[in-house]
């Protein structure tokens, strides 16, 4: 599927007034690591406590780019989508098996039976933070989050919702008539982006299960490498996780100040507020 000026992108929306200091900071770091942070929701009939709510599950990702920016290094094979659209929405990418990926689908309102048949989806709710040494900053940025994979251009009611969700929050850069931004290139080329070994990865036994369950050798391998970017496997497993943030928090140690961010859906601009930390 490939983008048309009748989309419903958003032509006018402003850069996020925190972005340049994000990027500044991100950019800076020896790594680009981040916690990411879910609910985990408790079997059907096992809730208890807090529990009824979902319970937290923290873990460290990679920030690879925002959404529709993907990095132009020279080192990604991938066909790559002219720089039309930018956006203020961090991306990482994932397994599709793992827990997490389970968890945002959740959070998109589905039943706990069908998240096992689906790819994409989600839209609940979700948190990341970044701790910019240097600078001595912290990040939080909280809103929704989505996942996209191997159907992101179909006809389902989820694929649909996520394409409006991430639409809504792109700013064109350039208009192409002739080269048509597509959902499918863009998925590739986040793939591409990631080491042969890292492709791998998606190749390996299911993320969580117990090493002394039998695994099919034939399907399955480890310590791969995967240098074909439509692997039909390593694609199907193959996962971006988009953050459309709805607040940002950015704690100043040096300057004594945190700086707090909220986007307003009705007027599409974000207010500012400074606090004491």
């Amino acid at each position: 599927m490939v983008l048309r000026w009748t989309e419903d992108y958003e032509k006018h929306l402003g850069e996020a007034p925190w972005r340049s200091a994000f990027l500044e900071d991100v950019t800076a770091m020896e790594g680009r690591e981040f916690a990411f942070s879910s609910l985990h929701s408790p079997p059907d009939g096992n809730e208890s406590g807090a529990s009824r709510c979902g319970d937290p599950r923290v873990r460290f990702t990679v920030f690879r780019s925002f959404w529709a920016e993907l990095p132009d290094d020279g080192s990604n094979p991938a066909p790559r989508n002219k720089s039309t659209f930018s956006s203020d929405m961090p991306t990482f990418t994932t397994d599709g098996r793992t827990a997490k990926v389970a968890e945002i689908l959740a959070g998109g309102g589905r039943p706990s039976h069908d998240h096992h048949e689906q790819v994409s989806g989600g839209g609940g709710s979700g948190e990341a933070v970044w701790w910019a040494r240097d600078s001595n900053r912290q990040w939080r940025i909280r809103g929704r989050v989505f996942v996209l994979g191997h159907d992101i251009a179909g006809d389902t009611e989820e694929a649909s919702s996520v394409r409006r969700a991430l639409l809504s929050r792109m700013r064109i850069v350039k208009e192409d008539d002739k080269h048509p931004w597509s959902w499918e290139t863009e998925m590739t080329a986040a793939f591409g982006q990631l080491p042969p070994a890292q492709r791998g990865r998606f190749l390996a036994p299911p993320p969580g299960q117990a090493t002394d369950i039998p695994w099919d050798h034939d399907k399955y391998k480890l310590w791969a490498e995967v240098h074909d970017l439509h692997d039909p496997l390593a694609r199907e497993n193959f996962r971006v996780v988009v953050i459309v943030p709805e607040e940002v928090e950015m704690l100043d140690m040096k300057g004594g100040r945190l700086h707090y961010y909220k986007f307003d859906n009705g007027a599409q601009t974000w207010s500012h507020e400074e606090c004491w930390p």
